[in-house]
């Protein structure tokens, strides 16, 4: 076999964990399925984009690559809230708001920078040693206080502004919500993410012709930034609540994909 090279980088889709984007990789490629790999930061489940992949002897080293800044683009829906802070939580819509251009640009100057936010309650951020979404699904966040964090926001700019019926927002929603399937945890009753609760949610909107109010960024941000909770804040900002309404991760640090190898894309600063 050729020499194998360090990095990976897989296209992690929409509903996959970052796991599962492995091991179908792997599952693809055979002659790989004995050689130690590991990812290197992680990406929520109804995020997409670059998975950066540690091979082999690589593994060892993941204390390296764990801190790289990113890049995203995602999209922001106004007037409307999850308990997760994306598509795969519980409901609440609030009212609406149509941000003027000068509104939105001063918001996000004041993003550029370093900032303390909490970490959000559907994360992986333990506390006493159990993941804060447990505490989350199992309704005991007031018996601990959340975390915080300080992160830092390089640069944030607006791509686009657009209106859409909540029902087509609705059946795209609940078609990627219907395609994941974690992997489940006999010790975790609420392994299943709550999906039907959830997509209960979402069929309400899908007779609603009303127009929502979708912008969408890009920003670069560094290690450990939930954009989730970046979208929050912008909501916040413009008088009303907001949730990610998609998530692309279009870059990990200083590498880019340079040429195909064993069927990988590696990677080189």
């Amino acid at each position: 076999m050729e020499l194998l090279p360090k990095y990976v980088v897989l296209e992690k889709q929409v509903s996959e964990t970052p796991l599962q984007c492995l091991l179908r990789y792997k599952e693809s490629h055979p002659e790989l399925r004995e050689i130690p790999m590991t990812y290197a930061g992680r990406l929520d489940p109804m995020a997409s984009g670059k998975l950066l992949v540690l091979i082999g002897e690589t593994c060892k080293e993941r204390s390296r690559y764990d801190k790289l800044d990113k890049e995203y683009e995602f999209e922001v829906l106004l007037g409307m809230s999850s308990d997760t802070g994306d598509i795969l939580g519980m409901l609440e819509r609030s009212g609406t708001a149509t941000p003027s251009l000068d509104g939105l640009n001063k918001i996000l100057q004041s993003l550029i920078g370093e900032h303390t936010f909490p970490y959000p309650a559907y994360s992986s951020k333990t506390v006493k040693g159990i993941p804060l979404f447990q505490y989350a699904s199992q309704n005991r966040l007031e018996t601990i206080t959340i975390p915080t964090q300080k992160i830092r926001i390089y640069s944030i700019s607006l791509l686009s502004q657009k209106r859409l019926p909540f029902n087509t927002i609705a059946t795209r929603s609940i078609d990627l919500i219907t395609r994941f399937n974690p992997v489940q945890n006999p010790r975790n009753s609420n392994a299943d993410f709550r999906k039907p609760a959830v997509l209960a949610g979402w069929h309400e909107y899908q007779n609603d012709t009303s127009n929502a109010q979708i912008l969408t960024f890009r920003a670069t941000v560094n290690s450990g930034t939930y954009v989730r909770t970046i979208a929050e804040y912008i909501g916040k900002e413009l008088g009303t609540t907001a949730m990610t309404l998609s998530i692309h991760r279009s870059r990990i640090g200083k590498y880019q994909p340079i040429y195909k190898k064993l069927g990988f894309w590696t990677m080189q600063s």
